[in-house]
């Protein structure tokens, strides 16, 4: 089961790498297989209601249900990492309004220490402009490009941008 919780640990986790230089560690793969197990979860519970429902007596082929299990664990693997590009989007935006002195309109205030620590130094424009190539990144997803290569793109991208 996808806790919230883990998923936004993984984004800052992800973002701090950026930060620091240090996205040769791959962080983002937490993300991947955070969203794989997610989709593959759904998957399995897809086909087993597919099968009983062919059991049942409604007319399925074998390819029916595996096709039809399939794009549910797809889907939810693509909301899983749609949830993730959200929220390395707001915290990058965070880090923008810290950074600008603007602390009030964070939306993560319950980490609003962490936020304060990473905008130190950072430059209020990059954080804007790092949190437009999540969302970018974002819609080249809808164009079935890999996972993982854009993954691992836009966060080499961030840590030029902001390490």
């Amino acid at each position: 089961m996808l806790s919230l919780e883990e998923l936004r640990a993984d984004v800052e986790r992800c973002i701090a790498a950026a930060l620091e230089g240090k996205c040769s560690d791959a962080p983002w793969k937490g993300l991947l297989d955070r969203a794989k197990a997610a989709g593959d979860e759904a998957e399995a519970a897809a086909r087993e209601a597919l099968e009983e429902e062919s059991k049942a007596g409604i007319k399925r082929s074998a390819k029916d249900i595996g096709d039809g299990a399939k794009r549910v664990g797809r889907r939810r693997r693509t909301e899983i990492l749609a949830l993730a590009f959200e929220l390395c989007a707001t915290w990058l935006r965070d880090l923008a309004a810290v950074a600008s002195g603007a602390d009030e309109v964070v939306f993560n205030r319950d980490r609003l220490d962490r936020l304060r620590s990473q905008a130190q130094d950072l430059d209020a424009p990059r954080a804007r402009r790092g949190a437009e190539l999540v969302q970018e990144t974002r819609r080249r997803l809808d164009l079935n490009v890999s996972e993982e290569l854009a993954l691992e793109a836009l966060f080499f991208r961030l840590e030029s941008l902001l390490a």
